[in-house]
């Protein structure tokens, strides 16, 4: 696989395109990850703004 680009002069640039397997997700396994991305309540706290700071 190659990305093709197109330099201002009008060359035509060749570069090795990077490929990643894909992960499709599961109803349920979205679920696990929105659950493990939550905050406890004492991080949340710690977002919390300062006032007068």
């Amino acid at each position: 696989m190659l990305l093709v680009d197109v330099t201002p002069d009008g060359a035509i640039l060749l570069r090795p395109a990077g490929i990643y397997p894909i992960e499709i997700y599961s109803d349920e396994r979205v679920r696990e990850l929105l659950e493990e991305d939550r905050l406890s309540p004492e991080e949340s706290a710690g977002l919390e703004p300062r006032r007068g700071a």
